[in-house]
């Protein structure tokens, strides 16, 4: 492809970066996020599917060892779902990109912009539709205008979304992250105390029997 043909004025490290990293419309599209509850999921790491499992001893024991696990899990679940957030953002900006050249390298400042070699001639188009007497045939008959309708329809291949529009998007992914983010905390914070009175009462229990 055009592109990734060699450039007489780049050097060759310009040209090996510049093949190595593809327009945005030809990378590999980004899924949009659906959920964040994927990130809940640790990939298996190292041979701890086939280490020794040494079983708890006690219910005092197997409580101890959830609580200390719980930070580390939580850390690397609030990592994911950051990561999360970040490709989300990461596809949007490629997204905006793509509709960015759609338009002609020309990201208008509204989402519906109008061609300007047309605006004046359609503008006095509708005005004139907009004043034409309405011509009534009957009690039961709609009113009718002996004007067509101006052509509004010629530049909507070529529109799309204004960069605000993107920019919003973005804004509102980082947010639902921040809340969802403080959520898993409140979460973890009462999975923590849920954890920690059941592993006192059973250290009560404990003392009891003894």
């Amino acid at each position: 492809m055009a592109h990734n043909q060699p450039h007489p004025r780049l050097n060759l490290q310009q040209q090996q970066q510049r093949q190595q990293i593809p327009p945005d419309d030809e990378r590999p599209s980004i899924p949009p996020l659906a959920s964040d509850a994927m990130a809940i999921f640790m990939p298996i790491e190292g041979d701890s599917m086939i280490a020794p499992f040494n079983p708890p001893s006690s219910e005092v024991e197997r409580l101890q060892n959830k609580i200390e696990d719980m930070e580390p899990h939580a850390a690397r679940v609030k990592k994911n779902m950051k990561d999360l957030y970040k490709r989300e953002c990461l596809r949007l900006y490629q997204e905006a990109r793509i509709d960015e050249r759609r338009q002609e390298g020309a990201m208008r400042d509204t989402a519906y912009p109008v061609n300007p070699q047309r605006r004046e001639e359609e503008l006095n188009q509708a005005i004139a539709n907009m004043s034409a007497p309405a011509n009534f045939r009957g009690a039961s008959t709609p009113a009718m205008c002996r004007m067509a309708p101006p052509d509004f329809g010629a530049d909507f291949s070529i529109r799309g979304r204004s960069r605000e529009q993107w920019t919003t998007d973005m804004e509102r992914t980082i947010s639902q992250g921040l809340v969802n983010l403080r959520g898993y905390d409140e979460h973890n914070r009462g999975q923590r105390e849920r954890y920690t009175k059941m592993l006192e009462d059973e250290k009560s229990v404990a003392m009891d029997l003894d």
